[in-house]
């Protein structure tokens, strides 16, 4: 009988037991396991004396045909900040809803003490597995139990969800006492997920790439669906970068914090027989959008998108071509030049940040100034004008579900505009970035910038 716990004090009780254990080294590993299913259940995982985690394996009759696939297994990863218990809060809530039919469901939660603890939830409440001991990287546990998913609890689709704070692509964390941006400690790495200053951990987006990279090819094919629930992520260029690992992917275009995932939808729609990565991400994403409550001091810019990785990599390729082209043609005119590059400030400026902004936005805005100019002075800007305009119609082949939050229109991407970046495997992006650091460094006003 599985008895029904809060996976928060799930996770406090699993922090404890692990701060017990770094404590007294004479303790055995046996010792710490039954310790921790005295508060859960009773230990039927197959647990091994060597501390890694193990999953129950099924058994068959001798002569009956093993089970069907189920639909999903999903990997739930959470680290231990603000909206990361939210979300443990909204699992909590929203268990009940887990088909075990249908799904696998595993919540991996990093603890505060930079260990963590492994939970399979199922339709009446949780057992936790093996408790992780060793002190790991994100990208090394990540890489683990993705693997330990496919291979012990084998389905049609895998997921995975990261849970935690984000700053996405940029080398600056916001300081709340300063009230503003500044450097982080991570400088010159270009800031990822589960990022915690406390702890100095994070894992940085080259990390996570590579960990995709590592799992798509553990599979033998593209993850399914990777799920971004944090901020910052919305980006085309992180988008692109998973183009070769990861099929559909599910963030908030965002410019400030999210805590509105809706785990409730999630599991009911994996309840759905036969339901694709992009139906699923279609559900979620228009969930949270309506589920969503600010009360921050930022501006509503945000939307919840579900995009072709793979499309999205074509796209900032085509992107590329066409910011290439642009600058042959602004190192012609100064006068042009100095037009596009203020208009790309002062977007970044209405935005309210000074990292990201909207892709079918910037494009537009870009687009009036070109028109404009080519009427005035007579010049021909047809090819360009043209290019944006391919480029914004390929967004509809990009972001397969764009659900907006409160009504604001965004494309559901962002494009990265750092005041400085760390190292990424993505030279492509190196035009776009030279673009921005022209604007900063030509701009007429401070506050532009």
């Amino acid at each position: 009988m599985i008895k029904k716990i809060s996976l928060l004090l799930c996770c406090v009780l699993a922090s404890f037991s692990c701060a017990l254990a770094s404590i007294d080294d004479s303790t055995s590993s046996d010792s710490t396991v039954a310790n921790s299913s005295d508060t859960t259940t009773a230990s039927t995982d197959g647990s091994s004396s060597s501390g890694e985690v193990t999953a129950p394996e099924p058994t068959t009759p001798a002569g009956e045909p093993a089970p069907a696939l189920k639909d999903w297994s999903v990997l739930i990863y959470l680290s231990p900040n603000g909206w990361g218990n939210f979300a443990i809060k909204q699992i909590d809530e929203a268990v009940s809803g887990i088909c075990d039919e249908t799904t696998n469901v595993l919540v991996c939660c990093r603890l505060t003490n930079k260990y963590a603890s492994l939970w399979q939830l199922t339709h009446d409440g949780m057992v936790q597995c093996d408790p992780i001991k060793e002190v790991e990287s994100d990208a090394d546990r990540l890489t683990r139990l993705m693997q330990m998913l496919i291979e012990q609890y084998p389905a049609q689709k895998y997921a995975l969800i990261l849970n935690g704070d984000s700053t996405g692509l940029v080398d600056f964390v916001y300081d709340g006492e300063q009230k503003k941006w500044v450097e982080s400690e991570f400088t010159g790495q270009t800031r990822g997920v589960l990022l915690n200053d406390k702890l100095g951990t994070q894992l940085t987006t080259t990390e996570l790439l590579d960990v995709m990279n590592m799992v798509s090819q553990i599979r033998g094919g593209k993850l399914d669906l990777l799920v971004a629930d944090t901020s910052f992520m919305g980006g085309l260029e992180l988008a692109a970068a998973f183009g070769d690992s990861v099929a559909i992917y599910l963030a908030a275009q965002s410019h400030q914090y999210l805590a509105g995932f809706s785990y409730e939808t999630l599991f009911g729609t994996l309840a759905q027989t036969g339901v694709s990565a992009a139906r699923l991400g279609a559900a979620v994403a228009t969930a949270s959008a309506t589920q969503f409550n600010d009360g921050g001091s930022y501006p509503k810019f945000k939307s919840f998108s579900v995009t072709d990785c793979a499309a999205a990599q074509s796209l900032l390729n085509d992107f590329i071509s066409f910011i290439n082209d642009l600058n042959l043609t602004l190192a012609l005119d100064d006068r042009l030049a100095a037009e596009v590059y203020a208009t790309s400030l002062s977007l970044k400026r209405e935005l309210r940040n000074n990292y990201y902004v909207d892709f079918v936005a910037w494009l537009t805005q870009v687009r009036a100034i070109l028109v404009s100019y080519a009427a005035v002075f007579h010049t021909d800007l047809a090819e360009r004008i043209a290019s944006i305009d391919g480029l914004i119609a390929g967004m509809s082949t990009v972001v397969l579900t764009n659900a907006a939050v409160d009504g604001v229109a965004m494309c559901g991407l962002s494009l990265c505009c750092p005041k400085k970046i760390g190292s990424f495997p993505l030279d492509l992006w190196n035009p776009w970035h030279q673009f921005i650091q022209t604007s900063i460094d030509t701009a007429s006003c401070e506050e532009c910038v």
